[in-house]
């Protein structure tokens, strides 16, 4: 049940700020990335047939522990990788190459950068970093 409030808040928590005031989006062809990046919050929706994109997102968080919630549904094909770094170490990574629904705590200090990259990936990802 946990799961299931977390995965809406999630979708809705993107639908509502993860078009407006973007830090950075890409989108053509029926492909979109969109990635809104404020004080302790990083959401990132991603939406994509055949698309290729890399991106390093700077990101500001006050707190050493993090809530993370990932939902990646409709993966057709490709490869995707999500990672998320401090100042010196990598906290956490991520393969969006299947579909899944996790939420989990992320420590070893505030993340400093976001890194996405996907290779002719066809799915679709909502992502929400929070403490």
């Amino acid at each position: 049940m946990k799961t299931v409030i977390l995965t809406i808040f999630l979708i809705c928590f993107i639908c509502l700020v993860g078009c407006s005031d973007d830090t950075s989006s890409s989108s053509s062809n029926n492909n979109s990335v969109n990635i809104r990046s404020v004080n302790d919050t990083l959401a990132i929706s991603i939406s994509t047939t055949n698309h290729n994109y890399n991106q390093t997102i700077p990101v500001l968080f006050s707190v050493d522990t993090l809530k993370l919630m990932m939902l990646v549904n409709g993966y057709g094909s490709g490869n995707g990788f999500l990672k998320i770094l401090n100042a010196t170490d990598t906290v956490f990574s991520k393969d969006l190459n299947s579909n899944y629904n996790i939420s989990q705590s992320i420590y070893n200090g505030p993340p400093t950068n976001a890194i996405i990259t996907l290779q002719n990936y066809k799915g679709n990802a909502n992502i929400l970093l929070t403490r």
